[in-house]
C-alpha cells in the first residue's frame, strides 16, 4: 500500500457523481435565470462606474465581485445579487452569484485558471477588478481556477518551539495501523521530509492575487505522525479555489495551538508591508479543517469566536462539537476502524450549531491522504458557502432534497440547518 495522492474510482460511481453534479448545476442555473433580479440584470447591468456590463461567451471564466451596495454584474456575467456586491460567473451557463462585497476567490466553472495580473484564462470569459466572489455554477470536485504555490517552512516568528522529533514513536504507531484487506501501513508515513522544519508551517496559496481582492484563510491540522505534504491533494485543491491554506508542519497537533498560531502568522503577514499576503487576507473569514488528531484539533480551534466554519475529518468528540461557534461538516469514512463512523455520528448529535454529518462510502481512515477525491467536492463547497458566500452551492447540503442526500457516495444527516 502506498500513501499517495492518486486514486482510481470505479467508472459506475464516477458516472453517478457526474450525473448528479450535472443535474445540480442545471437546477441552479434555472433558478438564477428565473430570478427577478437575474432577469432584470440580464436586460441591463452596470459596472461600478455605471457602464453596462459586457457579456462574454466561454465555458467557465472567473467572475470576481465588485464591492458596492446595489449589486453589480461582472464582465461576462449574467446577474449579481442586489445589495450584496456579488458578481456572476461569465460564459455559457453563467448564473447568479451572491458574494459579499470585497470577498475573494474568483472561480472558474469548467477549467478556467487564474494565472497572471488577475487575468482569468477560460474559453472567453474575463474577470472584473475588485473583491472576488464565488460564481453560482462551480464544479467543486474539479481543480479551481488558481495556479497554486506551495511554500515550505514559513512563519519563523511564530515558531512552535515545543514541537520535537517524534520519529521513534511514529515508527511504532504507524507500524501498528492495519487497513482492511491491505495489512500494515508502510513506512512512507514515518519518513518526515529532511527539508521540512517541524516547528514551522507550509503555506498553500494562489500564485496570483487579484488586485483589490481579499481571500479567506483555512488553517489545517495533520493526523498523528503526518505532515502537510501527505495532504497535498486536498490542500492544493482548496487553494486552487481561492483559499489561503496554512498547515502546521507538526506531527502532533491535538491541542490546536499550532493551528491557531498558523492563523496568527497569516494575519500578521497581512499587515506586513513586503509580504506576499500584504492586504490580501479576509481577516474575518477564517475556517479550520484537519484529519484524525488534526480533526480533533479542528474542533478545539472551532470553539474560538474568530473561526467561522469547520470541517473535522475523521475525528471529533461530543464535548468539542458542543462548543463549536460556527457551522460544521463532520466527515467519517465507512470502513474506518480507527475512528469509527458511529463515534463521529455521536459527536454530531451534540452539535448546537448548523451541522452536517457525512459518511464517505467505502473510505478508510487514511482516505484524506491516499484518495481524497470522493470528499473534495463537499469539503470545498462547504467552505465556499460559509467563507465565500457561495449561496448557489447551498442546495448541496441544505434542504430535504439536498444534493449530497441523494449521492450514493455519501450517507448524510443534517441538524440545525
Amino acid at each position: 500500500m502506498t500513501f499517495s495522492n492518486k486514486c482510481a474510482e470505479r467508472s459506475s460511481t464516477a458516472a453517478r457523481r457526474s450525473a448528479r453534479r450535472a443535474a445540480f448545476r442545471g437546477v441552479i442555473a434555472m433558478i438564477a435565470l428565473l430570478s427577478p433580479v437575474a432577469a432584470a440584470c440580464n436586460e441591463r447591468d452596470t459596472g461600478s462606474d455605471g457602464s453596462p456590463a459586457v457579456g462574454q461567451s466561454g465555458a467557465g471564466a472567473p467572475a470576481p465581485s465588485i464591492p458596492g451596495t446595489g449589486g453589480t454584474a461582472a464582465n461576462g456575467g449574467l446577474a449579481a445579487a442586489a445589495g450584496q456586491g456579488g458578481a456572476s460567473a461569465g460564459g455559457e451557463g453563467g448564473a447568479l452569484a451572491a458574494g459579499a462585497a470585497g470577498m475573494s476567490a474568483p472561480q472558474a466553472g469548467s477549467g478556467g485558471e487564474v494565472s497572471g495580473a488577475g487575468a482569468g484564462a477560460g474559453s472567453g470569459g474575463e474577470p472584473a477588478a475588485g473583491g472576488a466572489a464565488a460564481p453560482a455554477v462551480i464544479d467543486y470536485a474539479a481543480r479551481g481556477p488558481y495556479t497554486v504555490v506551495t511554500e515550505k517552512n514559513v512563519g519563523e516568528t511564530f515558531r512552535n518551539s515545543n514541537v520535537t522529533d517524534q520519529s521513534a514513536f511514529c515508527a511504532a504507531f504507524v507500524g501498528g495501523i492495519m487497513l482492511p484487506g491491505e495489512g500494515n501501513v508502510d513506512e512512507e508515513l514515518t519518513n518526515y521530509p529532511a527539508d521540512m522544519d517541524r516547528q514551522l508551517y507550509t503555506l498553500f496559496r494562489p500564485e496570483t492575487f487579484l488586485e483589490g481582492a481579499t481571500y479567506p484563510v483555512i488553517t489545517w491540522g495533520n493526523g498523528t505522525c503526518a505532515q502537510p505534504l501527505l495532504y497535498t491533494e486536498i490542500l492544493e485543491h482548496l487553494a486552487s479555489h481561492g483559499f489561503i491554506v496554512i498547515a502546521t508542519n507538526a506531527t502532533s497537533v491535538g491541542s490546536g495551538m499550532e493551528m491557531q498560531r498558523g492563523l496568527d502568522f497569516v494575519l500578521a503577514e497581512n499587515e506586513r508591508q513586503g509580504s506576499t499576503l500584504f492586504g490580501k487576507v479576509a481577516v474575518d473569514l477564517l475556517g479550520a479543517s484537519g484529519h484524525s488528531q488534526g480533526s480533533g484539533a479542528t474542533v478545539a480551534v472551532g470553539a474560538s469566536e474568530r473561526i467561522r466554519v469547520t470541517v473535522p475529518i475523521q475525528g471529533a468528540s461530543a464535548a468539542g462539537v458542543r462548543a463549536l461557534t460556527g457551522p460544521t461538516f463532520l466527515i467519517s469514512g465507512e470502513t474506518d476502524t480507527l475512528v469509527t463512523p458511529s463515534s463521529i455520528k455521536s459527536a454530531f448529535g451534540a452539535a448546537t450549531v448548523p451541522a452536517v454529518y457525512g459518511m464517505s462510502i467505502g473510505q478508510d481512515h487514511l482516505m484524506p491522504g491516499r484518495m481524497p477525491a470522493p470528499i473534495l467536492e463537499a469539503l470545498t463547497a462547504w467552505f465556499a458557502i460559509h467563507l465565500q458566500m457561495a449561496d448557489a452551492a447551498r442546495p448541496l447540503f441544505y434542504g430535504d432534497a439536498c444534493g449530497l442526500c441523494s449521492d450514493p457516495a455519501w450517507t448524510i444527516e443534517q441538524k440545525n440547518l
